[in-house]
């Protein structure tokens, strides 16, 4: 049977946002969302929450850093008026979990379709609010799943330390831009972007997705 992946989220910490910063957030969010996925292939419920449904699993890796770049590169919020944990410096961000497997039901609603991605994937989240972490995966391959456990904590731990900056530049790259597009969109050298990527250490980024992919194409 044809794998998919399934990719639930929720914004940290959204709740304790101002108003008007909660407005813009859901705006980001919708747009940032479909820039990522595709206009058909997500949904957003209970405000700060969205699952996203993927046809090709192989591509779920990179699709969840690039909602997490899109998110931390926003400022939506400001560290001065915003003391939570998920807030320093300003930078919003998500706790992404996918889950990887079979569709047994879709419905025209993706949240509520079934089958064992839309399992894996929302009982990895709820497991990820327990943990001191931000992204997880769950496949039917118990050796995969621990193989790709330590892969994601120590991708965790560099995205989570990502600048604004950083997060800007890896979010183009992903789009396939190169470094002189990507200067020229944010009006900075293209020794600037290469400073930036080279600090966010894009080459083990690139690397681990491209892991990532033969993997779970083998699935």
């Amino acid at each position: 049977m044809k794998k998919v992946a399934v990719i639930t989220g929720d914004v940290i910490d959204s709740t304790k946002l101002a108003v008007a910063e909660r407005k813009k957030l859901d705006e980001l969010l919708h747009l940032g969302l479909t820039e990522v996925a595709g206009e058909n292939n997500f949904e957003i419920f209970r405000g700060d929450s969205f699952q996203i449904l993927l046809q090709e699993p192989e591509t779920a890796l990179k699709k969840a850093i690039q909602i997490r770049c899109w998110l931390r590169k926003q400022q939506i919020s400001s560290a001065k008026n915003n003391k939570t944990a998920s807030s320093k410096r300003g930078i919003i961000d998500a706790r992404l979990a996918i889950g990887i497997g079979s569709v047994s039901y879709q419905s025209k609603q993706i949240r509520t379709s079934d089958g064992e991605a839309f399992r894996l994937s929302g009982r990895a989240l709820d497991d990820l609010k327990h943990r001191n972490s931000r992204i997880i995966i769950d496949t039917p391959s118990p050796e995969l799943n621990d193989f790709l456990e330590v892969t994601f904590t120590l991708l965790d731990i560099l995205i989570s330390n990502w600048s604004v900056q950083q997060s800007e530049v890896i979010y183009e790259l992903l789009n396939n831009q190169t470094q002189t597009a990507i200067g020229n969109k944010l009006n900075i050298s293209q020794a600037s972007v290469n400073q930036r990527a080279k600090t966010a250490h894009w080459p083990a980024i690139e690397k681990t997705i491209a892991l990532f992919e033969t993997k779970t194409a083998a699935l």
